[in-house]
């Protein structure tokens, strides 16, 4: 199952959750079993920290670096996203994101730059990271090729204080004690670099591309057990889509009417997940759905049993206004959170402004036909 967050956070989560005070044989066997299990999972897989947003095209270069640039203007955008809101109060599964990129008509080539946190658990099991981007638009006929590159930074961070760990479970009539788990810890946290790289190919009407994320598979561990390695897994993203124009050649310059049509497949490790999405634009307005998790593969869960990799369906409404665009969505989860998790909340605002055009609409050919949500 690839879903947007797992492994360590679903450790820490466990971790917090545990009662304080345990006063029955059989509630002590189940709790202290349930931490030493998670305690195991933090340990040995602290490595997977799967971040996505579900408006995709509000954060484009999160996508693949070949979309630097991608309206043939300048763009500035910000992002919230607020998952599971019920399972902590306040919510503690929070990313916040500011890209910028533009297009430099001269050079034919867009550049980007962006920044991103995000924060897990009572933990504050966070990643900072900083990235610029490089793509260059060259012209094949009727069609547009988009070569890509991403360096990133990244910021680990842990606060092993802020857990409830197995050995300071408190049975009955025995005083607190503190942990010597934090120990294990090398440092609250690593640092390292990352590369990306991605392919476009499209006209106006349709667009497809693929991405290769982690290129370098760093070391990202904050553990001195276990050999001190845990190595990202390479990720790869497939993509595309297809917009149908609906509106009539009279209304097409006032009130554009189109529907789109979008996928997304990602790969990582022995992970995957297929979206499927749709839009309906007319502007100023923005709908669209997507299904997160197409079962595609049949997978089994933890316990055995055989499941699929359905996870949510995405609610999502923009709306325009010159310059300004407004986007939200909402997560329904349909797996096993349903009614429990609170689904996701996410908003972005983006600012499109015209830094080298002047006015001169011809110079826009060669724009990536994709939504702006």
């Amino acid at each position: 199952m690839f879903q947007k967050r797992f492994g360590n956070k679903g450790a820490i989560a466990i971790c917090f959750f545990v009662n304080h005070e345990i006063t029955e044989p059989m509630g002590k066997l189940i709790k202290i079993l349930g931490v030493s299990v998670a305690a195991i999972v933090m340990a040995a897989s602290v490595q997977a920290q799967i971040i996505q947003f579900s408006q995709t095209y509000a954060t484009p270069t999160f996508l693949g670096p070949s979309f630097a640039g991608l309206t043939q203007m300048g763009r500035v955008t910000l992002n919230y996203r607020n998952q599971w809101p019920n399972i902590s109060s306040p919510s503690e599964y929070q990313t916040y994101a500011f890209s910028a990129d533009v297009y430099l008509h001269k050079i034919g080539s867009g550049l980007g730059i962006s920044l991103l946190r995000d924060v897990a658990g009572p933990g504050d099991l966070g990643s900072t990271i900083g990235a610029i981007q490089y793509t260059k638009s060259i012209r094949m006929g009727n069609l547009y090729v988009r070569p890509g590159a991403e360096f990133n930074y990244t910021q680990r961070s842990f606060n092993p204080a802020n857990v409830t760990w197995i050995d300071q479970v408190r049975i009955e009539g025995e005083n607190w004690t503190e942990s010597d788990i934090p120990q294990t810890f090398t440092a609250n946290k690593r640092q390292y670099l990352d590369a990306t790289a991605s392919g476009l190919l499209y006209n106006e009407k349709f667009w497809i591309g693929l991405t290769a994320d982690n290129l370098l598979r760093p070391n990202q561990t904050l553990l001195s057990t276990i050999d001190n390695e845990a190595y990202i897994d390479r990720k790869f993203m497939f993509y595309g889509g297809y917009k149908i124009r609906t509106s009539t050649k009279k209304r097409r310059t006032k009130n554009p009417e189109d529907v789109t049509i979008t996928f997304l497949y990602q790969m990582q490790g022995s992970s995957d997940q297929l979206n499927i999405g749709a839009y309906y634009n007319r502007y100023p307005l923005v709908a669209g759905v997507w299904l997160r998790g197409i079962p595609i593969v049949e997978t089994t869960n933890i316990k055995g049993s055989a499941t699929d990799n359905f996870d949510a369906v995405i609610w999502l409404i923009g709306y325009k206004m010159g310059s300004v665009s407004l986007g939200y969505s909402y997560d329904m989860s349909i797996n096993d959170l349903i009614g429990k998790s609170g689904g996701a909340s996410e908003l972005s605002l983006i600012y499109s402004f015209d830094p080298n055009i002047k006015g001169n609409k011809k110079k826009r050919k060669g724009m990536i036909p994709c939504p702006g949500f």
